[in-house]
């Protein structure tokens, strides 16, 4: 049995639930109507999405893949540390290995939320070998803070 067409009234509360974050399906049972009717709606108010999920259960699942991103990255941050101490290491490997711990600590970042903007350092090819020697100790540093997050 059809409720008839829906009002103009009716129009603006479904959409209104919908952009509080109900989903359509809930939308759709609190107002007596069909999914396909309040799809309908959602589409004509420029709202695209077949479903909508709640807030609360999109917002958990973000928190939790952002766990488990950090969570990985200390992961890799561990094995970076353990290829390191390989004492047979070539020059490329540990060229391969300084690269993938900037990739490393830029990601970390921007799960933290901080600054990563590019800035162009020169460095001669002492500072280079500098470098190269307290990598194994600052990704030691690195692994450590990683493990600490929960």
């Amino acid at each position: 049995m059809s409720k008839g067409p829906v009002t103009d009234k009716e129009r603006l509360a479904i959409i209104e639930a919908l952009k509080s974050g109900k989903s359509q399906t809930a939308t759709a049972k609190e107002f007596g109507r069909g999914a396909s009717t309040v799809s309908r709606v959602a589409r004509g108010a420029g709202l695209d999405a077949a479903y909508s999920t709640p807030k609360k259960a999109n917002a958990a699942r973000v928190w939790f893949a952002k766990q488990e991103r950090i969570a990985l990255n200390a992961e890799l941050f561990g094995r970076l540390r353990e290829m390191l101490s390989d004492e047979d290491l070539t020059a490329t490997e540990l060229k391969n290995l300084a690269i993938a711990y900037g990739i490393l600590v830029e990601k970390r970042r921007l799960e933290e939320g901080e600054d990563t903007a590019v800035s162009t350092v020169r460095l001669s090819e002492s500072d280079l070998h500098e470098l190269m020697r307290r990598l194994p100790r600052w990704a030691e540093e690195h692994a450590a803070i990683g493990s600490t997050i929960s």
